[in-house]
């Protein structure tokens, strides 16, 4: 899928913001970024910000740009469980989409590509690095009565390098773990709080952490046996967006597989009369068109490669917004109610 898209990112300075003041978030693991949950602090100290003191300590980042639609990919580790007593209580390694949209009546809208709880050896204790994705979409004040889609993915290995993403397209939000598809949220969907809008989702930034204590589980550190600190170990964070030209007709006649444009067109057209369009050397090809693809007079395909054809609908309302300011700003109610801040 990489060919097709326009904006690959990494993770670096001009893509994501990073407290380098806070000594929970470094470089100095390998190359990668960690994000880091400290605590508690020794001798009786606490960590002071904004005239409050906290126990505990994580990581945050998040991208400056902005996204509707796109792929969004991350390879991530996250440490093996350690032998009981002693335990990863309450940390929870996440990587997901937020935003509000006040003036569009929008005011939830959230991709957790995943969200995860280490362990709770109290309250979940089936619960081993366990991972779940939820779709969020609210217009309306009602705090947690609105549309979820949800799915408990189960528990995952640690110490282990693994690969997470979404496809966020027109109708729909494929979901992918190590490069399988294992979940799939439909725009129009039924669920428990009423009709899931997917494409009425607002553009929002990436979001990279640990929700450290769990507060969507529940789930608090252990004071006595929990270990620290918990390193979120990053290599690096994708995104991709289709190039399209959607009022575009594109024709191939006299090609072969090294001629192909990796774009998203209205209607594609192959061979015709007096051409010869060879396409037997075409490897791991894929073609979009939004309205049709025709094979005419002229194709030649002996199946020695592979050749996709696919038939999807234009992103009119893709966008890659670069307006976040450099500092957040105060949380919006649905946050607020997504993390039990008073």
């Amino acid at each position: 899928l990489g060919t097709l898209y326009e904006y690959p990112l990494v993770c670096d300075t001009d893509t994501v913001i990073i407290d380098t003041s806070m000594t929970f978030l470094y470089y100095g693991c390998n190359g990668l970024l960690c994000l880091n949950d400290n605590g508690p602090y020794p001798d009786g100290t606490c960590y002071t910000a904004f005239d409050t003191t906290y126990f505990y300590t994580t990581g945050q980042l998040f991208s400056r740009n902005k996204f509707k639609y796109g792929y969004f990919e991350i390879k991530f580790r996250f440490p093996e469980l350690p032998t009981y007593p002693a335990n990863y209580n309450g940390h929870g390694p996440t990587f997901w989409m937020y935003d509000v949209q006040n003036d569009s009546g929008v005011k939830w809208s959230e991709i957790d590509i995943f969200e995860m709880l280490a362990e709770d050896t109290l309250i979940h204790p089936t619960f081993r690095n366990y991972y779940n994705s939820t779709v969020h979409f609210s217009n309306c004040d009602c705090g947690w009565s609105h549309p979820t889609s949800h799915i408990g993915y189960g528990n995952l290995e640690g110490g282990v390098w693994h690969k997470a993403a979404v496809w966020w397209q027109t109708g729909k939000i494929d979901f992918f773990l190590d490069d399988s598809l294992y979940f799939t949220v439909l725009d129009g969907e039924s669920t428990s709080n009423g009709i899931m809008r997917t494409d009425s989702l607002v553009p929002m930034p990436m979001i990279i952490g640990s929700s450290a204590p769990a507060a969507t589980l529940c789930s608090n550190f252990d004071s006595i046996n929990g270990l620290f600190p918990y390193i979120y170990e990053i290599d690096y964070v994708r995104v991709y967006q289709l190039k399209q030209e959607c009022d575009s007709i594109k024709n191939y006649c006299d090609i072969s597989s090294n001629d192909l444009q990796n774009k998203l067109y209205e209607k594609i057209n192959f061979g015709g009369i007096g051409c010869t369009t060879d396409l037997s050397s075409t490897n791991s090809k894929i073609q979009l068109a939004s309205t049709s693809i025709f094979l005419e007079d002229g194709v030649v395909f002996d199946g020695s490669g592979s050749l996709s054809l696919e038939i999807t609908p234009c992103l009119f309302n893709q966008t890659r917004q670069s307006s976040l300011p450099l500092f957040p700003k105060a949380p919006p109610k649905s946050w607020k109610t997504k993390f039990g801040i008073k």
